[in-house]
């Protein structure tokens, strides 16, 4: 498009607009194209330009790799324009595949840390796992603004105008900071919303993440502490913590992302799994010994484990192999949730 726009000496959207309209460019090269721009002013006129022979390729590749279209239409459904959606994190609104899943092959990673870890838990005994089922996870926590879509609520702690960078709005006399992840929720109220989603969708699609799969896409295919590496001294430029916080919520995808894209699975919130907490992954000592498939511990149990560290937590909780755990029932304004997609 840069290409283009200087060959022909137009702007870049004018650029954008021919590029769009012919008919011989990648439909998903487009559908990422547009999602890049989703919230911006640009958006619905780049969506117009599409050829109409494309516009049903075009949005099936968005939507292989998006929520907009489930949004879009659930903010419809509340009795609200598109325009809801305007100067929103694109971010919160992808679905990232981590690499090593994009070909449908079995993936492979150590879980937990290795027994010289810094700061490392007793309840991180370092095991094989493999996961064989693909997933998309979202690209962030969920925001204040499509909890408030599916639900009609709005529990954050930080919702107020005083906490807001550029994304407050108040709808249907709810405050809602519109790129803010949403907390005080629960993991029964978590899973709640999955299944609103997937009625949404007309499909079995979405979830909350195992602590294995979540663990494997906060690494990044990385061994280290942090998926960034051992400096905890670059903890400023990946993660919202205690010591840089302010002590309250940020927008998303305000700090760097992990190898895989994907942001804020270090600090910000603690987030939500569907696992029953239990100190040795519910694997006996010969498991723990062995390589384990698709690990979820769902046996009895009082807590469920949250993974990620916080806004309110110090350094050392953001390491990868960092686990807690709360009652199912449990809400916090440091505890939140995102979204996989799983793949039939």
């Amino acid at each position: 498009i840069s290409t283009i726009a200087a060959d022909r000496a137009i702007s870049f959207e004018e650029a954008a607009m021919q590029w769009l309209s012919n008919t011989s460019g990648a439909p998903e090269a487009k559908a990422q194209f547009l999602l890049c721009h989703f919230g911006s002013r640009v958006y619905s006129v780049y969506q117009a330009t599409i050829p109409a022979a494309q516009q049903a390729a075009v949005n099936n590749a968005r939507d292989e790799t998006s929520t907009v279209r489930l949004f879009s239409q659930a903010a419809i459904d509340r009795g609200h324009d598109l325009s809801v959606f305007d100067g929103v994190k694109a971010e919160a609104y992808l679905l990232i595949t981590p690499e090593p899943m994009t070909h449908g092959t079995p993936v492979t990673f150590s879980m937990g840390s290795p027994a010289n870890e810094q700061n490392r838990g007793n309840d991180e005994t370092r095991h094989t796992v493999t996961l064989t089922r693909p997933i998309a996870m979202q690209a962030t926590g969920v925001t204040q603004l499509q909890y408030y879509l599916l639900t009609g609520l709005n529990p954050s702690s930080f919702k107020e105008a005083s906490h807001a960078e550029g994304d407050h709005i108040v709808l249907n006399s709810v405050e809602i900071n519109k790129d803010h992840p949403v907390e005080q929720v629960s993991q029964e109220e978590a899973v709640a919303y999955t299944q609103l989603m997937n009625q949404k969708a007309g499909r079995d699609l979405y979830r909350i993440s195992s602590e294995a799969e979540r663990e494997f896409a906060t690494r990044g295919g990385a061994e280290t502490r942090f998926f960034w590496g051992d400096d905890e001294a670059q903890i400023d430029e990946y993660a919202w913590y205690f010591g840089n916080s302010s002590n309250r919520t940020h927008r998303v995808a305000s700090k760097r992302p992990n190898a895989y894209g994907i942001y804020d699975l270090a600090g910000h919130l603690w987030e939500w799994q569907l696992d029953v907490y239990n100190d040795h992954y519910a694997l006996t000592s010969d498991e723990l010994a062995a390589t384990t498939q698709d690990p979820m511990v769902s046996m009895e149990g009082s807590y469920r484990v949250i993974r990620g560290g916080s806004w309110s937590y110090y350094a050392r909780c953001v390491r990868s192999a960092q686990r807690s755990n709360d009652p199912p029932g449990y809400r916090s304004y440091d505890v939140g949730f995102r979204f996989v997609r799983a793949f039939q």
